[in-house]
């Protein structure tokens, strides 16, 4: 739902090229039905591959280039943000978007979209974030993720009924969640 609703939104759709990071779905059936809900964006595809990292960067590296990605994740059970006091996870995707953007002088823009009834959502951008171009140091690095993450706890956690991830939120005794 965010993916389509940043390629068609007005502030990124005029005169920039828009990549999305996806996905696809390893039954066959569900690829199809996607394929097709995608099919009429606006916006260059690009799975998750061993070339994903390069190819976002290249769209990032050109002018008015816009990559879509999503900040929170689950891998291997865990969910990696965000964070909820647990230690901040640099290698998860809020420290690839950050490294992204140190990298290629891009400005993160970071989005959500909050489900009202039935099949209505409403888009909000929230501040705009400017990363430090160049390479950070590991404690920039962990810095930068933090704020995004602030960015982004208090949304999910007001709208944790709508969060994919909320049943995978595990918490451990020597990484606690908070609050």
């Amino acid at each position: 739902m965010v993916g389509a609703q940043v390629a068609l939104h007005p502030a990124f759709r005029t005169q920039r090229r828009i990549s999305g990071v996806i996905m696809p779905p390893n039954n066959r059936a569900h690829a199809r039905i996607v394929q097709l809900q995608r099919a009429h964006l606006p916006a260059e595809l690009i799975p998750m591959d061993a070339q994903l990292w390069r190819r976002i960067t290249e769209v990032l590296s050109q002018p008015n280039g816009t990559a879509w990605l999503a900040a929170d994740e689950l891998v291997g059970g865990v969910v990696m943000a965000p964070h909820f006091g647990r230690k901040l996870k640099p290698h998860g995707n809020m420290g690839k978007i950050i490294r992204l953007a140190a990298a290629t002088g891009a400005r993160i823009q970071p989005v959500y979209s909050e489900r009202l009834t039935g099949a209505h959502f409403l888009f909000h951008m929230l501040p705009t974030i400017e990363v430090p171009r160049g390479r950070l140091s590991a404690a920039a690095l962990l810095a930068e993720v933090q704020g995004l993450d602030e960015m982004f706890a208090p949304v999910v956690r007001a709208h944790l009924d709508q969060w994919l991830w909320t049943v995978d939120l595990v918490s451990t005794p020597d990484d606690p969640i908070i609050g």
